[in-house]
């Protein structure tokens, strides 16, 4: 989690305990009060979890298959590529 992720944190958990307004609380953060109150309903059942992005840890849509990606390296460390630009340096990228 990061600091940002952590203040966010703090800052909701003063709402939740009453030392803050959810107004008070969406300026700080600089978000909506009804952005504020869609946090605190998804605190109530995802917990901490509800600052850190839901996407993070998955695997990225834009991802190149490992073996199109395989099969561009060798194509690109072909001889009659070697003026493409990259030369020596592909065979070493992992």
């Amino acid at each position: 989690m990061s600091q940002e992720e952590r203040d966010w944190l703090d800052w909701l958990k003063r709402v939740k305990d009453g030392v803050l307004t959810q107004r008070q609380a969406a300026w700080q953060l600089g978000i909506s009060d009804r952005w504020v109150r869609k946090l605190l309903g998804r605190m109530a059942k995802d917990g901490n979890a509800v600052v850190a992005h839901r996407l993070r840890g998955q695997a990225s849509n834009r991802r190149v298959a490992d073996q199109t990606r395989e099969r561009v390296l060798k194509l690109l460390l072909n001889p009659d590529w070697h003026d493409f630009g990259f030369g020596p340096c592909i065979a070493e990228t992992p």
